[in-house]
């Protein structure tokens, strides 16, 4: 649906235009991006104004202003950017607001969605589209073992949550990435849970994976944390620590041990 209220006069021109959406389906058309969202509804208003200002001069041209700004919110059923399972929101809610024309900034009020079985949500974040933007994003009973199929982990299975705050970059300059990526994040357990190290038998593992696969073989954890941060490479780094026991070494005691992974986000 479309409503607009347009009103003129010899000094100005101002407009209210309203869209309002209802389940509505759209995939992205650019190039190597696979942006799908499904039972798309809200709506979007957008306010326009030309001003002509007086000028005393007869001669000099007159000044005029123009601005555009527009207020969006927008749910939908699910929101996908590739095949994999994991990279689906369900429900997804977002509300922001927009200025400009062509290079338009956003003021993001509310991210809202359920994702791996727990929530994210963000708010507060600006988007330019002359620089390198970040968007906090909070996480809150992300269920473990689904996060680790997200890293390509087929030999470690998981049960519990974690919660934490993961830092979402955005390039939109011409030379930037256009798309979004994984600045770092922060994340630790907010509910306990199990690490099973699974064994392959096609390969015979080095001593440190032997050891790590006895010590997993069935570990119960109070707690873990992880820091994702990038090397000097630029690849991701995961840096673990996690603090429980396994009846089957050691006689059950509590160990404390931290691992370095360098995982590969689908």
């Amino acid at each position: 649906d479309y409503e607009a209220d347009w009103r003129w006069n010899s000094d100005q021109i101002t407009a209210i235009q309203k869209f309002n959406y209802t389940g509505l389906d759209a995939q992205s058309s650019r190039p190597n991006t696979s942006l799908k969202v499904t039972g798309l509804t809200g709506s979007s208003q957008f306010d326009y104004s030309r001003i002509r200002a007086n000028n005393n001069n007869a001669d000099a041209q007159p000044e005029i202003t123009t601005q555009l700004t527009g207020k969006h919110q927008l749910k939908a059923e699910q929101l996908s950017w590739t095949p994999s399972t994991g990279t689906k929101l369900l429900k997804p809610q977002l509300e922001f607001r927009t200025k400009g024309w062509s290079a338009i900034e956003y003021q993001v009020d509310k991210v809202d969605a359920t994702w791996l079985g727990g929530r994210i949500f963000g708010k507060n974040a600006s988007i330019h589209p002359e620089r390198l933007n970040t968007l906090p994003i909070a996480l809150q009973g992300i269920n473990l073992n689904q996060l680790i199929k997200l890293t390509k982990t087929p030999t470690l299975n998981a049960t519990g949550e974690v919660s934490g705050v993961a830092n979402m970059t955005l390039d939109l300059r011409s030379s930037g990435s256009q798309t979004w990526a994984v600045a770092d994040a922060y994340l630790s357990s907010s509910k306990m849970g199990t690490l099973q190290y699974l064994k392959n038998d096609d390969t015979l593992p080095s001593d440190k994976t032997a050891y790590l696969q006895e010590i997993l073989s069935e570990f119960q954890f109070q707690h873990l944390s992880a820091q994702l941060t990038h090397n000097e490479d630029g690849d991701l780094q995961l840096l673990t620590r996690i603090v429980g026991s396994n009846e089957n070494f050691k006689q059950g005691k509590k160990v404390d041990f931290s691992l370095t992974l360098n995982p590969q986000l689908r």
